[in-house]
């Protein structure tokens, strides 16, 4: 996302903000070149980020070193960053995240894989796992078998890294009927080929998951949801471009008095918001939340910024 501020000798790129000013990089120089802000589904495939460090990460030593297709062990950082993808859709931001399956026709051996390349399961088992005597078939058949029938060949997640709080997760898809036993053995076999593995926790995404961990009597490490949102500093909603005026808004909103030229800095979310050229709150939203759907529906750049009401970077403007 990019917002400058016109007809003012002043350009705010919130590029820094998104990306940097929360981490404490410089702001870049602004781009004006429009970035489409819609479903990721209506734009097609987008590409992963770079794998290493991010804004205000220290970068690694080192020469820097070729992405790694799979590995059953990850022993140190230099093999994670290898491994590893930063989504750009993922609703807390900075997270770094390697995918996993575990393949219980071949003895249970464990794959890490290389996420940026293989970003979903599925085309990582039908490209290098699938032989004419155990094949993986359609993408259709393997969503039902692997993550909803006991029976499945494979045991699948992702382990995430979340930065700002420095937290580690394993996680399933959200609709995985995985018992809680079964959990508990696969967070055990991740958690011993994982150089971070005493930090590992598991991080229920659904009810399913809750029910699961219900049955193991508290005997497993897990993670909340409220627990990673609370380590969160800068939240990406909908990304995009926007061109405006900065205005803080340190009260409750008027919407009357909105302006569709102005890029608004709120300290508190409204229950209703006109068209405008940009959002920034201070507090963090929903993804689902009223605000955050009504600027995703009209392509509005909107962003969750803690302490965004005194961030030097736009109090300035």
């Amino acid at each position: 996302m990019l917002v400058s501020v016109s007809r003012s000798p002043f350009v705010l790129a919130l590029v820094a903000l998104l990306l940097g000013a929360a981490c404490g990089s410089p702001a870049p120089r602004p781009v004006r070149t429009a970035v489409g802000a819609g479903p990721l589904a209506d734009r097609g495939p987008v590409p992963a980020p770079p794998s290493g460090p991010g804004p205000g990460d220290a970068p690694p030593s080192g020469p820097a070193t070729s992405r790694l297709e799979s590995a059953s062990t990850i022993p140190d950082e230099a093999t994670w960053r290898r491994l590893a993808a930063r989504p750009a859709s993922q609703s807390v931001a900075r997270t770094e995240v390697v995918k996993f399956l575990v393949d219980l026709e071949d003895g249970g051996r464990l794959w890490f894989v290389d996420t940026e390349r293989w970003d979903i399961h599925y085309t990582f088992a039908h490209d290098r796992l699938s032989s004419p005597a155990h094949p993986v078939g359609s993408h259709e058949d393997f969503n039902v078998r692997e993550y909803r029938r006991p029976e499945r060949r494979f045991e699948m997640g992702s382990i995430v890294h979340y930065l700002d709080a420095d937290l580690w997760a394993l996680e399933l898809v959200s609709g995985d009927t995985m018992g809680g036993p079964r959990i508990a053995r696969l967070h055990a076999q991740v958690r011993a080929a994982l150089y971070s593995g005493a930090a590992l926790r598991f991080r229920p995404t659904s009810q399913v998951h809750e029910a699961a961990l219900a049955t193991l009597g508290g005997t497993l490490p897990t993670l909340t949801s409220e627990q990673v949102f609370a380590g969160v500093r800068y939240e990406p909603l909908t990304q995009g471009v926007a061109f405006g005026t900065l205005r803080i808004v340190r009260g409750p909103l008027e919407p009357s008095s909105a302006r569709p030229d102005e890029i608004l800095v709120l300290a508190h979310l409204p229950d209703e918001i006109p068209v405008v050229s940009g959002v920034v709150s201070a507090e963090l939203q929903a993804p689902l939340g009223h605000i955050a759907i009504l600027c995703a529906t009209r392509g509005t750049p909107n962003m969750g910024l803690r302490d965004a009401m005194t961030d030097p970077a736009i109090v300035a403007l």
